[in-house]
C-alpha cells in the first residue's frame, strides 16, 4: 500500500513536473496579450501618422531616444509625406488578421520577453518581437518579419 501511495506521488510529481516546465510564465502570458493588442492596434492604422503614433507610445525609451535624437529627426524631416504614406502602404501589406496569428515560442532573458510568431497557412512567414516592461508597461524593442 505504502508503494502505491509512493509511486502515485512520484507520477503526480512527473507529470506536474511536466507541465509546469512546458507552460508560459505569467510575465509570457502578460507579454504575449501585450503584443496581440499592440498587433491589433497597429492593424488598425490607417496612415503613416497613425502609424508614427502607435510607434512613439510603444517604444522604449531607448528607441525614443534615438528617434528623438538630433540625427533621428533630421532623417525623419527630410522624408516627404508621399514617401512615408508609400512607405507605410508597404508596411501595411504585411499586417495580417489576428485570427491567423500563431505564437510558435516565447522565451525569457531577464525582463526581456521574445515572442517567436507565424501566420496560418504561410509556412514561409516568421516573426519576431522583443517586449520589455517599462514603469509597468509593455514596450516593444523591435519587430522583424521575413516572408508573407
Amino acid at each position: 500500500m505504502k508503494n502505491n501511495l509512493l509511486i502515485g506521488a512520484i507520477i503526480s510529481f512527473c507529470v506536474f513536473g511536466l507541465f509546469t516546465l512546458s507552460s508560459a510564465t505569467p510575465m509570457e502570458d502578460e507579454a504575449v496579450g501585450a503584443f496581440k493588442s499592440i498587433f491589433q492596434k497597429k492593424n488598425a492604422c490607417s496612415n503613416y501618422d497613425e502609424f508614427e503614433k502607435l510607434n512613439r507610445e510603444i517604444g522604449t525609451k531607448e528607441n525614443l531616444r534615438q528617434l528623438n535624437s538630433p540625427e533621428g529627426q533630421e532623417q525623419t524631416k527630410n522624408l516627404t509625406q508621399e514617401f512615408k504614406e508609400n512607405m507605410f502602404k508597404m508596411m501595411k501589406s504585411s499586417f495580417f488578421d489576428i485570427s491567423e496569428l500563431e505564437i510558435k515560442d516565447v522565451t525569457t532573458q531577464g525582463d526581456i520577453v521574445t515572442i517567436n510568431y507565424g501566420r496560418k497557412g504561410h509556412p514561409s512567414f516568421s516573426g519576431e518581437v522583443t517586449l520589455t516592461k517599462e514603469d509597468g508597461v509593455w514596450k516593444m524593442i523591435n519587430d522583424f518579419i521575413e516572408g508573407q
